[in-house]
C-alpha cells in the first residue's frame, strides 16, 4: 500500500511505520520500539563491496550498488550507509586546495588559511563579500581569476555540483524507497565559530586568535549569524525537518573560550532557526561532556548525538528533556564475538532505552574497512526490533 504525504513523497506502510517512530520520539511520545540507525561511511561500504574508492567516487553509477547491498544486510530503520557529501569532480574542477584525494582514494581535509588575521575587521563589516572575493578564491584555483571569469567558473561549478548530486540522490532514493527506510528531511548547518575553524582561519590560525584576539573571533562569529539561519533554512518543510550541527571545535576550548567565543553565535542561530519552525539536531564531536550545562539551555526535545560520554550519567543528565542518539562502543560491536556484543548491547538498551527518548547508534561511524563486522551489527539490528518494544 502506498500513502501520498501533501502530494509530494510516496511513503510506504513500512516507512510511514518507521517515520512514525521517529517522528513520536521528537514530539515527546513514546515509539513503537528503539528505532536504528548505523551510519555506515560510502567509503568503507564501497571497500566492502570490493570497489576501487579513487575509482568509484568519481563514478555515480556506483552509489546504487554499493547501499542496496548494504540495506539488503542490516535491517536498519534508517539507509545503512550514509553519503559523504564529498564531490572529487567538484574539487577538481574548482582546483580545491583543501579537499584533496589521498593515494587511498579518501579525501582528506589538509590544514590552509583563507582569511587572514588582519582581515578581519573586513569580514565583519561584510563576510559574505570577504568570503567571495577573498577566501574562495585562495581555497580553490579556478576561483582565483578576474571577476568576470569567477562568475563563469561559478555557473559552470554550481551546474556540475546539481548535476552530480542529482544523479546521486536519486540513486541514494531508489534504495530508499525499495527498503521503505526512513525518510524525514534533515539540513545541515554549521555553527559559525566552526565556519572560521575550518576553512577560513584554520585550526592552529583559530587556536592563536583565542589568545591574541578574541574580541575579533567573537565579531565574526556573530556577523555570520545572518548567513548561517539563511543556509539552514533555504528549503523544506519547517515543521518536518530537523537542523543538525556538527559541533566539531568545543573539544579544543575552555568552559570560559566556548562561553565567550563559540556559545552566543550557536545559540542566535539556533534561536532564529526554531523561531522559523524548524527543529535542532547536535552531533557533539569529541568529549563535549564539559558543556553540560549549555547544552541544558537547548530547547525540550532537541536531539543530541554524542560522540564520546558516559552513557549513565548522559541519559540521568539529558535523557529526560532531551533526544539521545549513538553512544555504543563502535569498537565492541566491530571487535567482540556475536555473544558478548549482544550481552553488552543488553546493558546498554536498559540504561538508554526505557524512556523512549533514543535511537540507536554507534559512538562513531564506521568509517573504514576495519570498522565494519556485518554480521554482529546484523544482530545488533535484530536484537533491538525483537526486543525493545514499548
Amino acid at each position: 500500500m502506498t500513502f501520498i504525504y501533501k502530494g509530494v513523497f510516496k511513503i510506504k506502510e513500512l516507512q510511514m511505520e518507521r517515520n512514525k517512530m521517529v517522528m513520536d520520539i521528537y514530539e515527546g511520545k513514546k515509539p513503537k520500539r528503539v528505532p536504528i540507525h548505523l551510519k555506515i561511511g560510502m567509503e568503507a561500504a564501497m571497500q566492502y563491496c570490493g570497489y576501487d574508492l579513487k575509482l568509484a567516487q568519481w563514478n555515480p553509477e556506483y552509489i546504487y550498488p554499493t547501499f542496496k547491498q548494504f540495506s539488503s544486510m542490516l535491517p536498519s530503520d534508517f539507509c545503512p550507509v550514509v553519503y559523504s557529501w564529498r564531490l572529487p569532480a567538484l574539487y577538481d574542477f574548482l582546483g580545491a586546495k583543501a579537499f584533496i584525494m589521498g593515494s587511498n582514494g579518501n579525501i582528506q581535509h589538509p590544514e590552509m588559511q583563507s582569511l587572514y588575521a588582519e582581515e578581519y575587521d573586513d569580514f565583519i563589516k561584510d563576510p559574505y563579500k570577504v568570503m567571495v572575493q577573498k577566501c574562495l578564491p585562495r581555497l580553490y584555483t579556478a576561483l582565483d581569476t578576474a571577476s568576470e571569469r569567477r562568475s563563469f567558473v561559478f555557473a559552470k561549478a554550481l551546474n556540475v555540483y546539481h548535476d552530480t548530486y542529482l544523479k546521486i540522490f536519486s540513486e541514494i532514493d531508489k534504495v530508499i524507497d525499495e527498503h521503505e527506510f526512513i525518510n524525514i528531511p534533515v539540513h545541515e548547518c554549521v555553527a559559525p565559530f566552526d565556519v572560521l575553524a575550518d576553512l577560513l582561519r584554520s585550526f592552529s590560525g583559530i587556536s592563536l586568535d583565542m589568545r591574541r584576539c578574541p574580541e575579533k573571533i567573537a565579531e565574526a562569529a556573530s556577523a555570520l549569524v545572518p548567513l548561517c539561519i539563511k543556509i539552514a533554512t533555504a528549503d523544506g518543510f519547517p515543521d518536518k525537518t530537523k537542523v543538525m550541527f556538527p559541533i566539531h571545535m568545543p573539544p579544543f576550548m575552555s568552559e570560559k573560550q566556548f562561553e565567550k567565543l563559540y556559545w552566543p553565535s550557536l545559540k542566535q542561530v539556533m534561536d532564529g532557526i526554531t523561531k522559523k519552525g524548524y527543529t535542532i539536531s547536535l552531533f557533539l564531536e569529541g568529549d563535549c561532556t564539559r558543556f553540560l550545562d549549555f547544552w541544558k539551555e537547548l530547547p525540550p526535545l532537541t536531539e543530541l548525538t554524542f560522540e564520546y560520554g558516559n552513557p549513565e550519567f548522559l541519559k540521568k543528565n539529558l535523557g529526560e528533556k532531551y533526544v539521545l542518539r549513538g553512544l555504543f562502543p563502535l569498537n565492541t560491536a566491530r571487535s567482540l564475538r556475536e555473544e558478548q556484543c549482544i550481552n553488552e548491547l543488553k546493558r546498554f538498551i536498559d540504561v538508554m532505552a526505557p524512556d523512549g527518548k533514543y535511537i540507536f547508534g554507534f559512538d562513531k561511524s564506521p568509517m573504514a574497512l576495519g570498522d565494519l563486522n556485518i554480521k554482529n551489527f546484523r544482530a545488533i539490528c535484530n536484537y533491538i526490533i525483537e526486543n525493545t518494544n514499548y
